[in-house]
């Protein structure tokens, strides 16, 4: 009797524990739906109606068939689709020919005020697209409209697969602990209970958290896989932010300068053709700056969503340094520096894109010139390992601070004594050059000392051939 009501026991304690797990799992697996479709879809709305301001921004300082005609192109790569009106309702410019489904959003645009910036639909379930409107405003006269579309079935899927995962969750949950949890009962509770509030924390936000995790067996792991993700997550935050504030930073300075002075030219404020000159030539060397930025930005994010793709072939190292080191020569002899070049005589063969390694070796050439005063020499050098190339580039500029050295690879980042703008360079160059070595299985290092130099190492691994020695 004893044994049978002991049985009892343990069978209702096992099976409060699995319907615990199932709650659990279902709680934070509706709290990150709920959580994550309002996220996704506050970020999806806000970014398409900041596009749409910003292309109704550039319109109302250039309403012209090229700037039309060019917002339209800008938007025919992308998911989304834009339509531009006249103050007269009539569309004028379009990224995609309009269909039955947009009907309905043309009218809703005419009904709404012609001054107002607005979401006109977010409703994801029911309808084909997610719409803003941004007016088009000069010196509070309205010239127009601008209509972003971000179609809704991508939203759709992404909910669709996240459903299945929560579902998925919720049914493995079931099997696993219908067969463990007789056994492992006492052992799981206390550590899963702590799980739980732990997840809920991470969904809340509060990613500082400490869970005393055990032994090795698979308990112990998921707690420290979650108290890593605690700790990733909040890095991420972190990094996000401060990589949001150096862009807007690293953009304010160069479009205040072409505010300023295309203001200045535009008003008929300059006292000479000389004056003009000068103008001119700030406005193109910020213009150039500006697009460097959002080129290295455009690279670094095709890196990190793994679709940067390269395009390898067997070529001749010492042939590619030696005709992008010729490219450089003029530019370095304007500035007074040696740059020179040591390779053995013999080909040395690797499996390379030519193209992105010589953007990788221009970018460290380039900041060796920038942080080598006159008289100074950069030195470029090939050796030949047992399993691969390196290549040494070496300048005797003022060097890199030890303490700042694990640093120059992050996004942004820049030395300290090189954050004046007379020096360039948008703090992107380096962590591409990283990505893109890493990207070719090879290696990136770098050795300083300050005011004596600089030395970078690539390694690149060597196609072995039959007959080399291993």
């Amino acid at each position: 009797m004893k044994h049978v009501f002991g049985k009892s026991i343990t069978t209702k304690f096992g099976l409060l524990m699995v319907s615990l797990i199932v709650v659990t799992v279902s709680a934070v697996g509706l709290v990150f739906y709920y959580l994550f479709i309002n996220l996704y879809l506050d970020r999806l709305t806000t970014d398409l109606l900041h596009r749409g301001h910003s292309h109704a921004q550039l319109l109302s300082e250039d309403f012209t068939q090229y700037t039309l005609e060019h917002v339209a192109m800008m938007e025919k790569e992308a998911d989304t689709s834009v339509v531009v009106f006249n103050n007269m309702g009539q569309i004028i410019s379009q990224s995609e020919p309009i269909r039955e489904l947009h009907s309905k959003y043309m009218n809703m645009v005419l009904e709404t005020p012609k001054k107002s910036e607005m979401v006109l639909s977010t409703d994801w379930e029911n309808n084909e697209y997610i719409v803003t409107k941004s007016p088009i405003l000069h010196n509070n006269l309205f010239f127009g409209t601008v209509v972003m579309f971000s179609p809704t079935e991508p939203v759709k899927r992404t909910v669709s697969i996240l459903k299945w995962m929560i579902i998925s969750s919720v049914f493995g949950a079931v099997l696993v602990s219908s067969g463990f949890v007789f056994l492992l009962t006492v052992l799981i509770t206390k550590p899963l209970i702590k799980m739980k509030y732990a997840t809920g924390a991470i969904a809340a936000g509060h990613y500082d958290l400490q869970l005393e995790v055990k032994g090795d067996d698979e308990v112990a792991e998921l707690g420290r896989s979650i108290q890593s993700l605690a700790k990733d997550l909040k890095h991420y935050q972190e990094t996000r932010k401060e990589f949001l504030a150096n862009v807007s930073h690293e953009l304010r300075t160069p479009l205040t300068y072409l505010k300023g002075y295309a203001e200045v030219l535009g008003k008929g404020m300059i006292q000479s053709p000389e004056e003009q000159k000068k103008y001119l030539q700030i406005i193109q060397s910020e213009s150039s700056r500006v697009q460097r930025l959002v080129q290295d930005l455009f690279e670094l994010s095709k890196l990190e969503e793994g679709s940067f793709t390269l395009r390898k072939q067997e070529r001749n190292i010492t042939e590619i340094v030696r005709g992008l080191v010729e490219k450089v020569q003029p530019a370095a002899a304007k500035r007074e520096i040696s740059l020179k070049v040591f390779a053995p005589t013999f080909p040395l063969i690797i499996h390379v894109d030519g193209e992105r390694m010589e953007q990788v070796l221009l970018n460290i050439i380039d900041n060796g010139m920038r942080h080598t005063s006159p008289g100074g020499k950069i030195t470029v050098s090939l050796s030949e390992g047992d399993h691969g190339v390196e290549i040494a580039i070496s300048d005797t500029g003022q060097g890199i601070p030890k303490n700042e050295l694990p640093y120059i690879w992050d996004r942004l980042y820049r030395v300290e004594k090189s954050r004046a703008r007379d020096l360039g360079g948008s703090g992107l160059g380096l962590s591409i050059c990283k990505q893109i070595v890493e990207l070719h299985e090879g290696e990136i290092n770098v050795e300083s000392e300050e005011g004596k130099g600089t030395t970078f190492f690539i390694w690149l691994p060597k196609i072995k051939k039959e007959g080399d020695k291993s």
